[in-house]
């Protein structure tokens, strides 16, 4: 996906920031019998194919699409908010194909919901055997606060916060901005860009209204793993800026991109080492004096 808006080159690199300097390096080496990886993939696959539903009329594409969506709920149960960001996505894409008949836009987007639909019944029955009811929150009345949200720890805490954290992660969101902004004239893009943001958003919100908001013994915010594909477009759209200033200075990038990759590895390698060997995960930490003081004492 990327590579449709970036070089190879840029696209690769912003790719490995993704995998090695976020919670997605850890929760595919360390805890992969977890649903975060997986979070991530069907999350990625989702946006994949509706990015291509413009392109295809045959059914089989669209009973896939629907099935994905349901893949994505069936992994985290919240996810049924991302997927209907997503659909909306999808009906847009399909209005501005204007080559195909209104029947076909209906007959497809028909298939989706039913395959999505069809896709979600394992999760309605396991609940319905399990609790007795096909729609509940296994945790209980009291974990999630609705009207109570903790948005700027579950971003900023230094106890597993989203960007103090893995602060490269910052970096994407602004990068990300400047993109929404410059595909502002591309219909298409922006919309894609938009409702990307939206979806991401709002699992920040629901994520916030958890009980335990900073994810127990996590690496990181955990539960946002899934939204790596916004930061890889907004880091991949920074360092196409960067690249384009250096250029116009004749100045090599080759140098910059090995520079950015080594810096962000090593972080990412350095914050995995203090999570694996040195810290008892069940104690709040300050991930900060961890980097800085506590982690280098002891390595010392």
């Amino acid at each position: 996906m990327l590579s449709r808006s970036f070089s190879d080159s840029i696209s690769k690199i912003a790719t490995w920031i993704v995998l090695v300097a976020t919670p997605l390096y850890y929760y595919t080496v360390f805890e992969a019998s977890m649903s975060h990886v997986y979070d991530f993939f069907t999350f990625t696959l989702l946006l994949f194919l509706i990015l291509n539903a413009s392109r295809h009329k045959d059914i089989a594409y669209y009973i896939f699409l629907g099935f994905s969506g349901a893949l994505h709920v069936l992994v985290r149960t919240q996810n049924i908010a991302t997927v209907f960001v997503m659909l909306l996505m999808l009906f847009y894409h399909l209005y501005q194909n204007k080559f195909i008949l209104w029947k076909l836009h209906l007959r497809n987007i028909g298939i989706t919901g039913f395959a999505l639909l069809f896709g979600l019944t394992p999760t309605m029955i396991t609940n319905h055997y399990l609790f007795g009811h096909p729609f509940i929150v296994p945790q209980g009345d009291g974990f999630l606060s609705w009207f109570d949200p903790k948005i700027l720890s579950l971003l900023f805490s230094p106890r597993n916060g989203l960007f103090s954290h893995h602060p490269v992660l910052l970096l994407g969101l602004i990068g990300y901005v400047a993109l929404l902004i410059k595909s502002y004239g591309t219909k298409q893009e922006f919309v894609f860009f938009v409702l990307m943001f939206v979806a991401v958003a709002g699992q920040v919100y629901i994520n916030a209204t958890v009980l335990d908001w900073w994810s127990g013994d996590s690496y990181g915010q955990r539960r946002m793993t899934f939204s790596m594909p916004l930061f890889a477009f907004g880091g991949a759209y920074l360092i196409d800026r960067v690249y384009t200033y250096l250029k116009g200075m004749e100045i090599c990038t080759a140098w910059i991109s090995a520079f950015i990759v080594i810096i962000c590895t090593s972080a990412g390698i350095y914050l995995t080492l203090i999570h694996v060997f040195l810290w008892d995960y069940q104690l709040p930490h300050n991930i900060i004096k961890w980097m800085f003081y506590y982690a280098p004492v002891r390595i010392l």
